[in-house]
């Protein structure tokens, strides 16, 4: 079993297994979840670290105008409904 001090500034050093086990460099955020009466430890996810993952997905993407989509509902609404601008 491995275990850590908390200092009087409320800090602890993570022992280097979990460290690398956990795949934690300095500076890399923690989240902790509380599950039960305990406390469950993970790294955080960076949102620059998503950069790129939907790149092949994105060959053929065209950006769309929301506008437009609300325009054409729009229409299709009134024309559904019967309604005379």
């Amino acid at each position: 079993m491995l275990q850590a001090t908390l200092t009087s500034q409320n800090q602890i050093t993570i022992p280097a297994y979990v460290r690398a086990k956990a795949g934690l460099k300095p500076g890399d955020r923690i989240l902790f979840m509380p599950v039960g009466d305990k406390f469950e430890m993970e790294k955080a996810v960076d949102i620059s670290d998503l950069t790129g993952i939907f790149k092949k997905y994105a060959k053929n993407y065209k950006p769309y105008d929301t506008a437009d989509l609300w325009t054409e509902r729009y229409r299709t609404f009134l024309k559904e409904n019967k309604i005379k601008k």
